[in-house]
């Protein structure tokens, strides 16, 4: 049995000679817009939240690094790398320069065995890491790009002078600290220290 060819269907507003009636195209751009705003006001409370901790926990690991890189410096030659540079305990030291250059065995001068003490990252951008300046010398920021400071038990008493205030002794053979997030070293409240 032959069926009759099938025939296309047509819309009747066609045959009428109108336009179908189709939904609009648009794109709702006030939505958009209140959804694009609300992303970008999450990801600024979570970047502010989460921040400071990621920075403080980043920081206290690398001080940590350089705590320990020292005590085995004093382990393998029996003396304080700082007291052998003659460096003063009292003072703000930068760890930079040749204290690094001595850690990761690349002086000879100060460490003979050439014994790398230290492995430091990498920093990119001159942040979170150690890097050379032009002139070839040892560069090592925290990840906000600040320096990380030390002051030394230099008299070997087992106390190290608080560089916050010169009454106070904190028993503890290095400090380290660094700037907090305000960048600035003097406003001492933000400051991230490896004593507290």
């Amino acid at each position: 049995m032959n069926l009759p060819p099938e025939e296309p269907y047509i819309d009747p507003a066609e045959l009428r000679g109108e336009r179908p009636v189709v939904a609009p195209s648009r794109v709702n751009w006030g939505c958009a817009l209140a959804a694009s705003l609300m992303l970008l006001v999450i990801a600024g409370v979570a970047w502010i939240t989460l921040f400071p901790r990621t920075h403080k926990l980043q920081t206290k690991t690398m001080m940590k690094g350089i705590e320990i890189a020292l005590k085995a410096y004093q382990s393998e030659y029996n003396r304080c790398l700082l007291v052998e540079m003659q460096l003063p305990g009292d003072q703000n030291l930068v760890f930079e320069g040749e204290i690094l250059s001595a850690l990761v065995a690349e002086s000879t001068k100060y460490n003979p065995r050439r014994v790398r003490f230290f492995d430091p990252p990498v920093a990119r951008r001159k942040k979170g890491g150690a890097w050379r300046d032009e002139s070839g010398t040892w560069r090592y920021r925290d990840d906000m790009g600040n320096q990380i400071m030390i002051r030394y038990d230099a008299d070997q008493d087992g106390k190290t002078t608080d560089p916050d205030d010169s009454k106070i002794q904190v028993e503890a053979p290095y400090l380290l600290f660094t700037a907090g997030m305000d960048r600035d070293l003097s406003s001492t409240w933000d400051n991230l220290k490896s004593w507290q």
